[in-house]
């Protein structure tokens, strides 16, 4: 065989060995890998992640989370931590090596969210973003002044009144 056509077949042979090492897509099962991490990219520790079948995984120190023997499939996964809003996120979980990203926001980017709803008078919105976010924050001071305060400003009662201005000394 002339040097050009043994060239060609080990090229071709190369090309062919590489792309299917190159391929990621499985069947089966593997290790959903993970990180989360605030809207400046730093690293999010303890939050909590839900796939849809109920299995739950909690990132670390570097942000990273592992959920182990996921099936390839498309999934949504939910997520809330202490002092950081709530996510929800779809993925398509067809390549082993691909790595999850979820960017949270913080509870101060949240509070933020709530002064603009509520300068703008928007009650709904103000408390659809306290309910989406209450199962990880119903402890936090300010949080429970928000609640009061949207409280208070859809029926001002006597009771409502004092329960804001409770949640008031409570943060100081």
């Amino acid at each position: 065989m002339n040097r050009k056509i043994r060239f060609c077949m080990f090229f071709a042979f190369c090309s062919i060995f590489l792309l299917s090492c190159a391929s990621t897509k499985f069947e089966g099962k593997a290790a959903l890998v993970g990180r989360v991490s605030d809207e400046n990219g730093k690293a999010v520790e303890k939050y909590h992640l839900f796939l849809e079948n109920g299995r739950e995984a909690v990132s670390d120190s570097a942000g990273m989370f592992v959920f182990r023997d996921v099936a390839s499939a498309s999934y949504q996964i939910d997520g809330g931590g202490w002092g950081w809003c709530t996510v929800k996120k779809s993925i398509d979980f067809n390549d082993r090596k691909s790595i999850v990203c979820i960017q949270v926001k913080s509870l101060e980017g949240m509070f933020e969210d709530l002064d603009s709803f509520l300068n703008a008078g928007d009650l709904q919105s103000a408390k659809r973003i306290l309910t989406e976010n209450e199962a990880y924050n119903k402890t936090n001071p300010l949080f429970l002044c928000y609640q009061n305060l949207i409280s208070y400003w859809e029926s001002p009662s006597q009771s409502q009144r004092d329960a804001f201005f409770q949640s008031l000394k409570n943060y100081k």
